[in-house]
């Protein structure tokens, strides 16, 4: 008798399968998943920003993070910023990156 995947299963696969991407060298392919469609990008995003600090890739990261911070969060930081001579722009994003990291 074949054995069935049920529909019920497929979010726990997915989240088994994209764990395992979760290293050095297929961290690409991670991000790459993310931008499947709006179910891959939600499992993957978590994934990828448990520990950012391990991509090797230039730490792009940070403005995400700073832009994921509540207003009046934002407001202060762009403050601190500007007085040390750093002109950066938030934008809005899609998460809440803070919650995802570990």
């Amino acid at each position: 008798m074949a054995s069935k995947i049920l529909v019920a299963d497929m979010p726990e696969l997915m989240e088994n399968i994209f764990n395992n991407l979760n290293n050095e060298i297929t961290r690409s392919s991670l991000r790459s998943c993310a931008l499947v469609n709006r179910y891959w990008c939600k499992m993957a995003v978590p994934i990828l920003w448990q520990d950012p600090f391990s991509s090797v890739q230039r730490p792009l990261f940070i403005s995400k993070y700073f832009s994921s911070l509540e207003e009046d969060e934002k407001l202060g930081l762009k403050e601190f910023l500007e007085e040390r001579g750093i002109n950066e722009e938030f934008s809005n994003t899609l998460f809440d990156y803070a919650r995802f990291l570990k």
